[in-house]
């Protein structure tokens, strides 16, 4: 965690499941000590853990991820996502979100009204989302209906049931 906080000082953030399935976050850490913590209150939870390395956008928490696609009360399901890799983003110059916001934002547009949102993550849909993000990305979708995947998990690997997203973080 050292390394990788090491290696990608630019935000750290969370994404988890409540016991009532529910998907909570939270994001812009910049402190290892104050991350660690939150490590150990999610210890007995499935959670997803980012640390962030600025390509596009500024160095701020609204960068950091998790991001949110659909949230309960709006959409009637959670959604969030964390993403590894650079988007190639035209015509947003000057634009101070992060290339991952700015594919969440068009994500949200896309899938908003959907009559079931879940869909996102069948199969068909996944294997073109990840036809069209490209080899180089990876993300990692929780939702509160108890379904998640992980956009070209092959190019992360597992170890000991964690999956990561890359090995170059852990490299000193």
């Amino acid at each position: 965690m050292h390394i990788a906080y090491g290696n990608n000082r630019d935000g750290v953030g969370f994404m988890w499941r409540e016991e009532d399935g529910r998907i909570e976050s939270v994001k812009g850490f910049m402190d290892f000590e104050e991350m660690w913590n939150w490590v150990e209150l999610l210890r007995d939870h499935t959670y997803a853990l980012h640390f962030r390395f600025r390509t596009r956008g500024e160095r701020s928490e609204e960068n950091c991820h998790p991001f949110e696609v659909l949230n309960h009360e709006k959409d009637g399901m959670d959604l969030l996502l964390m993403h590894n890799g650079t988007f190639s983003v035209k015509g947003y110059d000057g634009d101070k979100r992060s290339d991952t916001q700015i594919f969440t934002d068009i994500l949200h547009n896309e899938v908003h009204g959907w009559e079931n949102p879940i869909d996102l993550l069948r199969k068909p849909v996944i294997r073109r989302l990840e036809a069209t993000i490209g080899s180089g990305n990876k993300i990692v979708f929780m939702t509160s209906k108890g379904k998640d995947a992980i956009l070209h998990e092959d190019f992360g690997f597992w170890q000991n049931n964690v999956w990561y997203s890359n090995r170059y973080s852990f490299a000193r």
